[in-house]
């Protein structure tokens, strides 16, 4: 509430504030040595404001005087590096020395340093082409800062040879904006026939991956026929979303040459936003007819949004047959409703069929028309006794804004198999949205007890004790580790698992005890910053929770809770929220015996 602490160690006497207005230079120089950072910046604004007349002769004495066997020397002439930058004094001997030192941190800072001299120190272009390679990520990162900063295409070539190398978050997002801010230097320079990536397939994919300007497309293009891209898929990606019907077309004639997956996956996937169709789309019948589903199920997709009527009745056949898998009848009947064909669908979600046919049918259905296809929703979900076999309908209903309401409406004195509304409350659950309202009417149509994760204080005490004193470690990451937990698929121990989800390296250096055990009974009750879900509204009222990735001008990416990244295109946003749900659904303990939970938290609270 505003109130500013004072915090001081016990048996440990307080600093004495050095003197620094009217000392001696030199006095003010070797206060650059001091552990303090404190004194070390107070002395370097000091020095400052007295002027290169009054310091340089000095600092160049104090450099010459330090003591090489020091471990700190590097950081000394680091400070001398920091002080002639505020002098506005460069000397390429002392940039040099710093940005070869053996300490990764000395280089890093060095060649930060460089930007700000590069039309005063000679050879800085070629000093900052070997930052660009260097063995450590953050010199790396500090040379394409420094790169974009100079802004010359001689520049960009060489920031771009960072690429070659691994990336940490940081870096790839330092080598993205290089590329986006300075496309208007290399594009061009493209076009007119120039070398711009030295011939290396991972710095194109990269530039290519952030170009806006349809400039970018003809290059593009070119190399994916030469053969010279690191990752044709991703290189098609990019072209058919930028590009037009050509492009979708010349994209097509890969993809069906050998019934390419990778290749139709994209199609299928850009077809959602860009609906710019192939002149020739005949190669579908083709493949609609494959042994491989992977082949089918794209080219069903995409003969649903070209509206290929053509194969209608291939399509219908699948949608009908009890020897379809359950995702091909799926995506048979979303691609009918493509077409146009509702009255097909909605006989095939009728008594007649069989009710495998007929749940897959609704669930198409539901994804588009919920108020309309509840009532048969709900008069299937009646009849089942499994569980697994009521899924698709229940994801369908729950991934739309208007799909609970209506579900929750048709529900009503209507009853379930126990098995049938647990498997509904589960996938409620995981959505990550508010579905407090269906979670309770699938109790009361499935007579269930509400589930409840309220333990008094003592109890908590008590489980916290024993988990410190009786859980084991070993068996505790055993358990963290099974897959119906599915710990792993969201969270990350030292960057080995999921990333939905916070990382749990170190837990236990900046989460109490009482802290992990309420995140595993109540996850939602306090969600860390940066890892909320996130709910995104389309215009068609469909539903896409993850966590975010990233924002652009154009898309929003989304990572979904199998750790899928997706683009949604801005332009298909209708809403965009945060919401107080975690996607970690509650009650995944439950099924743990107390011995179990004990040694998972006993895991949890020692993993530092």
């Amino acid at each position: 509430q505003g109130r500013i602490w004072r915090i001081s160690a016990k048996n440990r006497p307080l600093n004495k504030p050095p003197v620094i207005f009217g000392a001696p230079v030199a006095t003010l120089l070797n206060d650059l040595k001091a552990a303090e950072q404190y004194t070390r910046h107070h002395a370097k604004h000091e020095l400052a404001d007295r002027g290169r007349d009054a310091v340089l002769p000095e600092l160049t004495r104090w450099i010459d005087a330090l003591d090489a066997a020091d471990p700190n020397f590097e950081h000394h002439l680091l400070e001398a590096l920091w002080l002639r930058g505020s002098l506005m004094a460069p000397d390429a001997g002392l940039l040099t020395r710093v940005c070869t030192a053996s300490s990764h941190q000395t280089r890093a800072a060095g060649t930060r340093m460089i930007s700000h001299w590069f039309d005063e120190v000679p050879g800085t272009i070629d000093m900052l082409a070997e930052a660009v390679v260097d063995q450590h990520p953050r010199v790396r990162l500090e040379a394409v800062n420094a790169l974009r900063e100079v802004g010359t295409l001689e520049a960009f070539i060489v920031a771009m040879r960072a690429a070659d190398h691994p990336a940490d978050t940081f870096l790839a997002y330092a080598l993205r904006l290089t590329a986006r801010e300075l496309q208007e230097l290399w594009l061009p320079a493209l076009q007119a026939g120039k070398e711009v990536f030295e011939g290396q397939p991972a710095r194109m994919t990269l530039a290519f991956s952030i170009a806006t300007d349809r400039r970018a497309l003809a290059p593009l293009v070119a190399l994916i026929r030469e053969g010279k891209v690191a990752n044709r898929a991703n290189a098609c990606r990019i072209v058919t979303t930028m590009g037009g019907k050509d492009e979708m077309n010349f994209v097509f004639t890969l993809a069906a040459k050998n019934s390419n997956v990778e290749l139709l996956r994209v199609l299928a996937d850009v077809s959602r936003s860009n609906k710019a169709v192939p002149t020739d789309t005949s190669a579908l019948a083709t493949m609609l007819q494959h042994d491989d589903e992977k082949v089918r199920l794209p080219a069903t997709e995409l003969a649903g949004r070209w509206k290929s009527t053509v194969n209608k009745q291939v399509i219908l056949e699948r949608a009908a047959s009890v020897k379809t898998s359950t995702t091909e009848r799926l995506v048979a009947g979303r691609a009918l409703l493509d077409m146009g064909q509702l009255s097909e669908l909605r006989q095939l979600s009728e008594s007649g069929s069989d009710p495998v046919v007929r749940v897959s049918a609704t669930a198409a259905l539901a994804e588009v028309h919920p108020d309309a296809a509840a009532k048969t929703a709900v008069s299937l979900l009646s009849k089942l006794t499994k569980g697994s076999d009521a899924e698709a309908i229940f994801i369908s209903y729950f991934s739309r804004k208007d799909g609970p309401p209506s579900m929750v409406k048709a529900l009503s004195g209507t009853i379930l198999e126990t098995d049938v509304a647990a498997t509904g409350i589960r996938i409620a659950e995981a959505t990550g949205l508010d579905l407090t309202d269906a979670i309770t009417a699938l109790t009361r149509a499935g007579s269930l007890e509400a589930g409840t994760v309220a333990l008094s204080k003592e109890e908590r005490t008590a489980l916290l004790r024993d988990a410190e004193k009786l859980g084991d470690f070993d068996r505790g990451a055993a358990i963290y580790n099974r897959p119906a937990l599915a710990c792993v698929s969201c969270h990350a121990i030292k960057g080995k698992g999921g990333r939905l989800g916070p990382e749990l390296g170190g837990l236990a250096t900046h989460m109490v005890p009482e802290g992990i055990l309420e995140s595993l009974l109540n996850p939602s009750r306090q969600m860390k910053q940066g890892y909320e879900s996130i709910v995104i509204t389309l215009r068609n009222q469909d539903l896409r929770v993850g966590t975010l990735h990233r924002k652009t001008k154009s898309e929003v990416l989304l990572r979904d809770v199998s750790g899928k990244i997706t683009s949604i295109p801005r332009n298909q946003i209708a809403k965009l929220d945060t919401s107080g749900v975690s996607m970690m659904p509650p009650g995944l303990t439950n099924g743990l015996r107390r011995d179990e939970l004990l040694d998972l938290l006993h895991f949890l609270m020692n993993l530092k």
